[in-house]
């Protein structure tokens, strides 16, 4: 007879999907923005291929060029400090 093994067991054995963690990050960006606790939001994006490069910003008219200014820059900032690691 063979052996009956939980879909949790299952579950918790197979390899992560490397980019499930990327979409619940955008999910979670896309319900704060729908909710309103949004102002701003800057975004680099390259596809797969890396035939192209996306980048831009999205804002509300509560966020001033100062901030969405601020934004960037602490932006690049954290990519360059990560990509150092």
């Amino acid at each position: 007879m063979a052996d009956i093994v939980s879909l949790n067991t299952i579950r918790r054995q197979r390899t992560p999907d490397p980019l499930r963690g990327m979409v619940e990050e955008m999910e979670e960006l896309l319900r704060l923005a729908k909710a309103g606790e949004l102002k701003g939001f800057c975004f680099g994006a390259i596809t797969h291929d890396g035939r192209k490069a996306l980048c831009g910003f999205l804002r509300t008219n509560a966020c001033n060029d100062m901030e969405l200014l601020g934004l960037g820059t602490y932006l690049h900032e954290h990519i360059v400090k990560t990509a150092g690691e």
